[in-house]
């Protein structure tokens, strides 16, 4: 019903009409309650959200401890807030020479490249920056147990997560220096050698494999072990490797932690299948078998598998892939992207280390 001008004023018009004011408020409406929506729905910052999202690792049957970490979901004003402190906090921070890369200068670990490694654009929340501290501190003083416990705490934090390459660096390096030096280690026990103890003997009995033995403890050969000699064991320990293809990467843990990621190399698409593996073959510069060509001897320029190999063996569940396997190659640079030889490729040093740390029936998980 509309008002129109009659003989008698203003009268009401019975005919139906378009209802030009109503849309009117309809259309001034929209606009505000998509306002109202963006100010009130949650939001996640750059590179945040869930790390359960975020980290790849979920994506496999492996699911580590460190990855397992609640993350605030702000709203827009929290989140707008927050942004306008963290702009104002490397001002504030200048005139103490802390940025984030001055963080890591004064974690001590300059030298070591850390401070080029972190991000530079914010500063360290504090408790990061304390962690972080406290780990240099205790690795200069030689506590490596004391180091990784700091960077555990920090590996797991929800507002350490731009920092996650570093500290996953540093952790690896540590975690490898505590397992081949004569430093102490919940993973490691001292073993006396007794009448008629051997080198594979007491791989067996640990759990670990003759390689770790020897490199552990610098023995050069397994008839140079000693009777009265105290040894380094790892006492059953539990690898675990998880091989992200989409992320050429390849993440180690030890007894269910996080304890190394290494750069990777993916074959053909198809080649590498996903799935569970357990390690069944152990080749200590193996020889390649080249179609057509024969033999490839270990060394050899046309040796595509390095200076080792750890074949694959499906596990319950799985298809049977015939020939899968890890190992090594001599051009690096090959690795994070895709090649048209071999299957999963490790820089020669890192199938090294996994050759000696890997015993047989290891498990393998391979995922997107």
């Amino acid at each position: 019903m509309s008002l129109q001008r009659g003989n008698f004023g203003i009268e009401f018009d019975e005919r139906p009409g378009f209802p030009y004011r109503r849309l009117l408020w309809t259309a001034a409406l929209i606009p505000l309650a998509a306002v109202a929506l963006v100010l009130t729905r949650g939001c996640a910052p750059e590179g945040e959200g869930t790390a359960e999202n975020n980290d790849p690792l979920t994506a496999a049957r492996f699911d580590a401890p460190e990855v397992r970490v609640h993350r605030e979901r702000p709203s827009f004003l929290q989140h707008l807030f927050r942004r306008r402190a963290e702009t104002g906090a490397p001002a504030a921070a200048a005139g103490g020479g802390q940025g984030d890369a001055g963080e890591a200068r004064g974690a001590g670990w300059h030298a070591a490249g850390g401070a080029r490694q972190t991000p530079g654009a914010k500063a360290l929340p504090a408790e990061v920056r304390r962690l972080l501290e406290l780990a240099a501190a205790r690795e200069a003083d030689g506590d490596l147990a004391a180091a990784r416990e700091a960077l555990r705490k920090a590996l797991v934090r929800g507002d350490a997560q731009e920092l996650r390459p570093f500290v996953e660096r540093k952790l690896g390096a540590v975690n490898v220096a505590l397992l081949f030096t004569d430093r102490p280690a919940a993973e490691k026990a001292r073993h006396r050698i007794a009448p008629g103890d051997l080198v594979g003997k007491l791989a067996r009995r640990y759990g670990c494999t003759q390689e770790y033995l020897l490199k552990a403890n610098g023995i050069d050969r397994p008839e140079a072990l000693r009777v009265g000699r105290e040894v380094w064991v790892l006492t059953r320990p539990v690898f675990e490797l998880t091989v992200l293809k989409r992320d050429s990467s390849a993440v180690l843990t030890l007894n269910g932690r996080f304890f190394k990621r290494y750069p990777i190399g993916v074959g053909r698409p198809g080649e590498s299948p996903n799935g569970e593996y357990v390690v069944r073959d152990r080749v200590w510069r193996p020889a390649y078998r080249a179609p057509g060509v024969g033999e490839v001897p270990s060394g050899h320029p046309n040796n595509i598998l390095g200076a080792a190999w750890l074949g694959l063996a499906a596990a319950e569940g799985t298809p049977v892939a015939p020939g899968f396997g890890l190992h090594g190659t001599a051009n690096e640079s090959s690795l994070g992207r895709p090649s048209e030889e071999g299957r999963l490729r490790f820089g020669n040093a890192d199938i090294e280390e996994l050759f000696t740390l890997l015993p047989s029936g290891s498990r393998v998980n391979v995922a997107d």
